[in-house]
């Protein structure tokens, strides 16, 4: 039997709805926020802010007269509440467990979060974390499936470190893509997920992970391939060799309107990923420096404010192209074979990116 001690849960806004108990109380007692009856999603009152709707939220969880009414009816808080009180029950819940609360850095998402946070506290005697996560964008394919990659990061940097025997991801709120997306993230590394059935709140299932793999020559040729794609950006650009292996491999990209994007999963793993290769200069600088690690770090930003600056000219200005501040280099139509990035309090990075899509790093 599973016992867990270490779960990362993706939480929603059940937990203020009305029809549950904190809810109806944040009703009565809206502080700081306003409800229309006609919306789910709260509104902030005139001058009040997030931190202030955060802390009301956090209080009435935390009150011992409301703490005691709420916990009377264990189903109805918050679905993930329900699935803490139903691993307790089943015997599957360490005594003192860590829970990390995943959440979508809105109003609602965070006064949710913080609610359901200071009960999980005081209900099951855990260390109770949160964290936000970018929202996603959906004005363009391109820049969901960069979110959803990033939210798949965020699931693996949740996990990664714990023995997954004892840890798991639980998507029991949010967007119901990071049901699937959540999954395979932690499958790559030996997590399984649990999930409770929110209406019957009896069934729970604890789903192992399938083991995931690629090897470092098929790593390396999707990568080839999903870097080329991003360049393009139009399927019917790329060679015949390259959309056969596009078509191949549907469960890396995303094709549509004659569009073809590296998918969440392609992201997350790093495929569209640009080589950062450095000089011989460059590598022996680094070598050099005491400050080896931060500036390894740093490089490992650089090929996603690249990809940022293709989407926004604006992204970035005068960091990744430090050298505009440079009138000597800074003149009409003098555009340097190399570029400077400020990466950081004295740290310059000479880069510029090649022909074949790698960023090639000078010194």
């Amino acid at each position: 039997m599973k016992y867990f001690s270490h779960l990362v849960i993706t939480a929603g806004i059940s937990a203020i709805s009305n029809r549950n108990a904190l809810g109806k109380m944040l009703r009565q007692n809206p502080g700081p926020l306003r409800f229309e009856e006609a919306k789910q999603n709260p509104e902030l009152r005139e001058g009040a802010t997030t931190e202030e709707a955060e802390l009301h939220a956090l209080e009435i969880s935390e009150a011992r007269e409301a703490f005691a009414t709420l916990t009377q009816d264990p189903r109805g808080i918050s679905a993930e509440y329900s699935l803490l009180h139903t691993l307790r029950c089943m015997g599957q819940l360490h005594e003192r467990p860590t829970v990390v609360l995943l959440h979508t850095n809105t109003l609602s998402g965070r006064i949710a979060a913080h609610a359901v946070a200071g009960l999980v506290k005081r209900a099951f005697d855990a260390q109770c974390r949160l964290s936000a996560f970018a929202n996603f964008d959906t004005s363009s394919r391109e820049a969901l499936q960069e979110g959803l990659g990033a939210f798949m990061d965020k699931v693996v940097h949740e996990l990664n470190g714990v023995d997954p025997s004892y840890a798991c991801f639980a998507p029991q709120g949010g967007y119901k893509v990071m049901t699937s997306l959540g999954y395979v993230a932690g499958s790559l590394l030996g997590y399984s997920t649990a999930y409770l059935h929110e209406d019957s709140q009896a069934t729970l299932h604890i789903i192992p992970a399938i083991p995931i793999a690629l090897s470092p020559e098929k790593r390396d040729s999707l990568g080839r391939l999903a870097r080329v794609v991003e360049r393009t950006a139009e399927f019917f650009k790329l060679s015949q060799e390259e959309q056969d292996d596009v078509l191949e491999h549907r469960w890396l990209f995303e094709v549509a309107d004659d569009l073809v994007v590296p998918n969440a999963l392609a992201k997350f793993l790093g495929l569209n990923t640009q080589q950062i290769l450095l000089s011989p200069e460059a590598r022996a600088a680094l070598k050099a420096s005491h400050r080896a690690e931060q500036v390894r770090r740093k490089l490992l930003e650089l090929p996603g404010k690249i990809r940022e600056r293709r989407r926004n000219p604006n992204a970035f200005l005068n960091e990744i192209d430090h050298e505009r501040d440079f009138q000597n280099l800074n003149r009409p139509g003098n555009k340097p074979v190399f570029q400077i990035w400020k990466a950081g309090a004295n740290i310059y990075v000479v880069w510029t990116e090649r022909g074949d899509g790698a960023v090639l790093v000078n010194r």
